[in-house]
């Protein structure tokens, strides 16, 4: 399917071509052409917002015939149903080694295409400082959010080498962990839904157990029905002991949600699945599995760190400014209870002053 294109903004002596990518295979191949990719650039991810009513753009950004890079930006809606934020989260990303000026000039481009008075672009690349940041600067994006670390693990084409990558202890404890009787299963997410909803339902009650915080189980839940996603699971003889949720993106996969029972963990059952995802990821051609952050308990980074993962810190948030019309402060809220369920349970409509202060939020809210 051919994408639409938008009109050809101008940036110094550059002039960028934005195409709207609605087509499902040619967006995952946008996306193995630019390397790693976070799953908030996945089509799954966007597909899922897109359902529950968020405005999604897909976008190609392209000079001289060439793909300088992509990038999926996630409307925030303000009053009256118009776009108030634009958020880019992971991108833009570019092909590799597009120059300074060229990305400086997609983003300038980027910010024409989707910014405006009363509406803002916030990009979050998924890419260290030293291949952006300059580009961003040079755009005139200032950053408003440091950046974030990952681990993430090269997938190599050989299971010899992939060993070699363990640290010593790891791979003891994979090889304890294989026995005969509880052989994971690996599947299309979307093959087996009770199984998803099985493996979604008690991650969420471990979670909440713990306290700890996580992506939306709904979302999670949309985006794996919208795949590709691999299920893998370790079953015992009163039901699972591990299961483990992973999206294939392009030549990136992202460990989503991982669980275990205490009989699982006792006997390491998440090294198991880990190493048996990462040879269902191999056959798909896969190259890099993000394992995800790095602030969390000792415990967890070590098993993230041990297969060989390396750090990655991206650049952080950057907010465009050409054409920012903001107050400084928004106006009174009006009544507090213009935006509350009156006694009869039916929600009121709100209030002149409640309508600009939503929108002044809107627009000056991260």
């Amino acid at each position: 399917m051919a994408g639409r294109r938008a009109p050809a903004p101008e940036a110094g002596d550059q002039v960028v071509e934005l195409e709207s990518i609605d087509d499902a295979a040619r967006w995952d191949a946008l996306l193995a052409g630019v390397g790693y990719s976070p799953w908030q650039q996945s089509r799954a991810y966007g597909a899922a917002l897109a359902h529950a009513g968020r405005p999604v753009r897909r976008l190609r950004l392209a000079a001289r015939g060439e793909t300088l890079g992509v990038v999926q930006a996630v409307g925030r809606l303000a009053a009256g149903g118009r776009v108030g934020l634009w958020h880019a989260l992971g991108g833009p990303l570019w092909s590799p080694g597009v120059a300074i000026a060229d990305k400086s000039a997609g983003l300038a481009a980027l910010e024409r295409h989707l910014a405006g008075p009363w509406r803002r672009l916030v990009v979050t690349p998924a890419l260290p400082a030293a291949r952006t940041a300059a580009a961003l600067e040079a755009a005139g994006m200032r950053r408003v959010m440091t950046g974030y670390t990952t681990a993430v693990l090269p997938i190599d084409a050989s299971p010899q080498r992939q060993a070699a990558r363990l640290q010593p202890n790891w791979r003891r404890l994979l090889q304890r962990a294989r026995n005969p009787a509880a052989m994971p299963r690996c599947r299309d997410a979307r093959a087996d839904p009770a199984g998803l909803d099985a493996a979604l339902a008690l991650h969420e009650r471990e979670r909440r157990r713990r306290g700890y915080a996580a992506v939306s189980h709904e979302l999670v839940a949309a985006a794996a029905r919208r795949g590709p996603a691999l299920l893998a699971t370790v079953d015992g003889p009163d039901g699972p002991t591990a299961s483990m949720l992973v999206f294939v993106h392009g030549a990136t996969a992202t460990y989503q949600v991982g669980w275990t029972s205490p009989a699982g963990r006792a006997a390491h059952a998440h090294h198991r699945l880990l190493w048996t995802i990462l040879a269902s990821l191999r056959e798909r051609g896969v190259r890099l599995l993000d394992l995800g952050g790095l602030d969390l308990p000792a415990g967890i980074v070590h098993f993230k760190l041990a297969t060989g993962a390396l750090p990655r810190t991206f650049t952080g948030s950057y907010l465009a400014g050409a054409g920012l019309m903001v107050p400084a402060r928004c106006p009174s809220r009006g009544s507090r209870a213009s935006s509350r369920a009156d006694s009869s349970g039916e929600r009121r409509a709100p209030t002149s002053a409640a309508r600009r202060w939503w929108a002044c939020r809107a627009a000056t809210a991260g």
